[in-house]
C-alpha cells in the first residue's frame, strides 16, 4: 500500500513537471526552408553533384553510354549538354533517358511558374518526353510536355508549373525520354543548354 502511494505520488510529481514545462512557439519563429536557386545547368551543373544524371534502367533498354557535355556546342556560354540518341539495335539500349536529380535536401520551387531551357538536333526530329518533379522517390508532383519537335536551330522549350505551391522540396530537377520513333530508326544528337526554373 506504501509503495502504490508512493508511486502514485511519484507519477503526479512527473506529470506535473512534463506540463510545466510546456512552452508556446513564439512569433519570431522561422520555418526552415530549402534552396530556392532556378538554374539546373548553365555550362555546369548548377547545384549538384558531378553525379546529377540518373538513366532509366538499361533492364528496360535505356542506352547509358549516350549522356555527356559538349564543349564546341552552346545556345550561350562555353557548354551545352549533349544527348546521342541511339538507334533501336544499338547493343547499349534502344533509347536514352533519365533524370537530373537533386541529391541535397531538394529546392523550394514556389516561386517559379516554367521550366525553360534551349533545345537543338542535328536533324529535325522529336523527343518523347521532357519535364521534372520525376525524382525515383516519390515522384509526387511529376509534370511532362510529350512528343517535343526539335529544330536544327536552337529553340526555346517551356513546360509550365500547373501548381508552384506544391513545390517547397523538388528534388527531381528534370526529365528526359527519346527514342528513334521519328527518324525511322536512324539516331541523331540533341543538345539542351540554359536549363532553368522561372517566370
Amino acid at each position: 500500500m506504501k509503495n502504490i502511494k508512493y508511486l502514485k505520488t511519484a507519477l503526479l510529481a512527473l506529470m506535473i513537471i512534463t506540463v510545466g514545462c510546456e512552452r508556446e512557439l513564439t512569433d519570431d519563429i522561422t520555418v526552415a526552408t530549402f534552396p530556392s536557386a532556378g538554374e539546373i545547368y548553365t555550362d555546369a551543373p548548377v547545384g549538384l553533384t558531378d553525379a546529377f544524371f540518373i538513366s532509366f534502367d538499361p533492364a528496360t533498354g535505356a542506352n547509358t553510354e549516350g549522356f555527356g557535355t559538349d564543349d564546341n556546342e552552346a545556345y550561350e556560354g562555353t557548354s551545352s549538354i549533349r544527348i546521342d540518341v541511339p538507334t533501336p539495335s544499338d547493343p547499349n539500349g534502344g533509347y536514352i533517358g533519365g533524370i537530373f536529380k537533386d541529391r541535397g535536401a531538394g529546392r523550394d520551387l514556389t516561386g517559379y511558374d516554367a521550366l525553360t531551357f534551349w533545345a537543338k538536333g542535328s536533324t529535325t526530329a522529336t523527343v518523347g518526353t521532357f519535364g521534372f518533379g520525376t525524382d525515383f522517390e516519390n515522384n509526387e508532383y511529376a509534370v511532362t510536355l510529350d512528343n517535343v519537335e526539335l529544330s536544327t536551330d536552337w529553340r526555346k522549350i517551356i513546360i509550365p508549373i500547373p501548381d508552384p505551391s506544391k513545390l517547397v522540396q523538388e528534388k527531381g530537377m528534370f526529365l528526359f525520354s527519346a527514342g528513334t520513333q521519328s527518324t525511322n530508326g536512324v539516331g541523331f544528337t540533341f543538345w539542351m543548354d540554359e536549363m532553368r526554373f522561372e517566370n
